[in-house]
Protein backbone atom coordinates (compact mmCIF):
# COMPACT_ATOMS: atom_id res chain seq x y z
CA UNK A 1 0.00 0.00 0.00
CA UNK A 2 1.46 3.40 -0.91
CA UNK A 3 2.38 5.75 1.90
CA UNK A 4 0.12 8.79 2.16
CA UNK A 5 1.21 10.03 5.57
CA UNK A 6 3.14 13.06 6.72
CA UNK A 7 3.86 15.25 9.72
CA UNK A 8 1.72 18.38 9.90
CA UNK A 9 2.02 21.37 12.23
CA UNK A 10 -1.12 22.01 14.27
CA UNK A 11 -0.43 25.78 14.25
CA UNK A 12 0.82 26.76 10.79
CA UNK A 13 -0.03 23.52 8.88
CA UNK A 14 3.50 23.25 7.41
CA UNK A 15 4.23 19.64 6.49
CA UNK A 16 7.30 17.45 6.74
CA UNK A 17 8.12 13.89 5.66
CA UNK A 18 6.99 11.23 8.10
CA UNK A 19 10.55 10.08 8.76
CA UNK A 20 11.85 13.59 9.62
CA UNK A 21 13.66 13.57 12.97
CA UNK A 22 12.16 16.84 14.19
CA UNK A 23 9.85 16.88 17.20
CA UNK A 24 8.39 20.35 16.57
CA UNK A 25 7.69 22.62 13.62
CA UNK A 26 9.97 25.54 12.70
CA UNK A 27 7.27 27.77 14.24
CA UNK A 28 7.53 25.71 17.48
CA UNK A 29 4.10 24.17 16.91
CA UNK A 30 3.35 20.53 17.70
CA UNK A 31 3.46 18.01 14.89
CA UNK A 32 0.84 15.38 14.27
CA UNK A 33 0.75 12.48 11.87
CA UNK A 34 -1.74 13.06 9.08
CA UNK A 35 -3.00 10.27 6.87
CA UNK A 36 -4.67 10.64 3.49
CA UNK A 37 -6.98 7.67 3.01
CA UNK A 38 -8.60 8.89 -0.21
CA UNK A 39 -6.59 6.34 -2.23
CA UNK A 40 -8.26 3.57 -0.23
CA UNK A 41 -11.75 4.86 -0.92
CA UNK A 42 -11.22 5.79 -4.56
CA UNK A 43 -9.25 2.63 -5.32
CA UNK A 44 -11.81 0.23 -3.88
CA UNK A 45 -9.19 -0.91 -1.38
CA UNK A 46 -11.57 -0.52 1.57
CA UNK A 47 -13.33 -3.86 1.08
CA UNK A 48 -9.98 -5.66 0.94
CA UNK A 49 -8.90 -4.04 4.22
CA UNK A 50 -12.18 -4.92 5.95
CA UNK A 51 -11.68 -8.56 5.02
CA UNK A 52 -8.01 -8.47 6.04
CA UNK A 53 -8.74 -6.93 9.47
CA UNK A 54 -11.57 -9.38 10.07
CA UNK A 55 -9.38 -12.38 9.17
CA UNK A 56 -6.64 -11.19 11.52
CA UNK A 57 -9.13 -11.08 14.37
CA UNK A 58 -10.64 -14.46 13.59
CA UNK A 59 -7.32 -16.27 13.02
CA UNK A 60 -4.59 -14.33 14.82
CA UNK A 61 -1.11 -15.45 13.84
CA UNK A 62 0.78 -13.45 16.49
CA UNK A 63 0.66 -10.64 19.03
CA UNK A 64 0.10 -8.02 16.32
CA UNK A 65 -3.06 -9.74 15.08
CA UNK A 66 -4.42 -10.02 18.63
CA UNK A 67 -3.84 -6.31 19.26
CA UNK A 68 -6.74 -3.92 18.84
CA UNK A 69 -4.23 -1.42 17.46
CA UNK A 70 -1.78 -3.45 15.38
CA UNK A 71 -4.48 -5.56 13.77
CA UNK A 72 -5.09 -2.36 11.78
CA UNK A 73 -1.35 -1.81 11.16
CA UNK A 74 -1.88 -1.05 7.47
CA UNK A 75 -3.56 2.21 8.50
CA UNK A 76 -1.62 3.08 11.68
CA UNK A 77 1.92 4.07 10.65
CA UNK A 78 3.40 3.08 7.32
CA UNK A 79 6.96 1.83 7.44
CA UNK A 80 6.71 -0.15 10.67
CA UNK A 81 7.40 -3.87 10.52
CA UNK A 82 6.01 -6.36 13.01
CA UNK A 83 9.51 -6.65 14.50
CA UNK A 84 9.22 -2.96 15.48
CA UNK A 85 5.97 -3.38 17.42
CA UNK A 86 6.07 -2.94 21.19
CA UNK A 87 2.69 -4.20 22.35
CA UNK A 88 0.87 -5.64 25.33
CA UNK A 89 -2.45 -6.24 23.59
CA UNK A 90 -3.73 -2.68 23.69
CA UNK A 91 -7.04 -1.71 22.21
CA UNK A 92 -9.07 -4.86 22.65
CA UNK A 93 -11.58 -3.13 24.85
CA UNK A 94 -15.18 -4.20 24.59
CA UNK A 95 -17.92 -2.11 23.04
CA UNK A 96 -20.66 -1.49 25.59
CA UNK A 97 -24.23 -0.69 24.62
CA UNK A 98 -27.63 -0.46 26.23
CA UNK A 99 -27.44 2.86 28.00
CA UNK A 100 -31.09 3.80 27.91
CA UNK A 101 -30.63 7.14 29.67
CA UNK A 102 -27.83 8.20 27.32
CA UNK A 103 -29.83 7.00 24.33
CA UNK A 104 -32.85 8.99 25.45
CA UNK A 105 -30.74 12.12 26.02
CA UNK A 106 -28.85 11.97 22.71
CA UNK A 107 -31.66 10.58 20.59
CA UNK A 108 -29.42 7.86 19.22
CA UNK A 109 -28.13 4.49 20.25
CA UNK A 110 -25.07 5.11 22.40
CA UNK A 111 -22.00 2.94 22.73
CA UNK A 112 -18.66 3.37 24.42
CA UNK A 113 -15.36 1.61 24.90
CA UNK A 114 -14.13 1.06 28.46
CA UNK A 115 -10.48 2.08 28.22
CA UNK A 116 -9.88 0.76 31.73
CA UNK A 117 -9.67 -2.67 30.08
CA UNK A 118 -6.34 -1.71 28.43
CA UNK A 119 -3.18 -3.23 29.96
CA UNK A 120 -2.44 -0.22 32.20
CA UNK A 121 -6.06 0.86 32.56
CA UNK A 122 -5.54 3.97 30.44
CA UNK A 123 -6.72 5.24 27.07
CA UNK A 124 -3.09 6.32 26.55
CA UNK A 125 -2.07 2.69 25.91
CA UNK A 126 -3.35 2.93 22.33
CA UNK A 127 -1.20 5.91 21.44
CA UNK A 128 1.85 4.82 23.37
CA UNK A 129 2.17 1.47 21.62
CA UNK A 130 2.45 3.42 18.36
CA UNK A 131 4.80 6.07 19.78
CA UNK A 132 7.16 3.59 21.42
CA UNK A 133 7.16 1.33 18.35
CA UNK A 134 7.99 4.30 16.11
CA UNK A 135 10.75 5.40 18.49
CA UNK A 136 12.18 1.87 18.43
CA UNK A 137 12.11 1.89 14.61
CA UNK A 138 13.94 5.24 14.63
CA UNK A 139 16.68 3.84 16.92
CA UNK A 140 15.68 5.31 20.30
CA UNK A 141 17.05 3.50 23.32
Amino acid sequence: MPTHSLLSCVLCTKTYPLDDDRIACDCAGLLEVRHDFSHIISGGFGQYLRLLFSSRRQRPSGAADRSGVWRFRDLVLPGLDESDFVTRGEGNTRLYRDFRRTDAFTGCRAAYKHEGENPTGSFKDRGMTVAVSWAKKRGAK
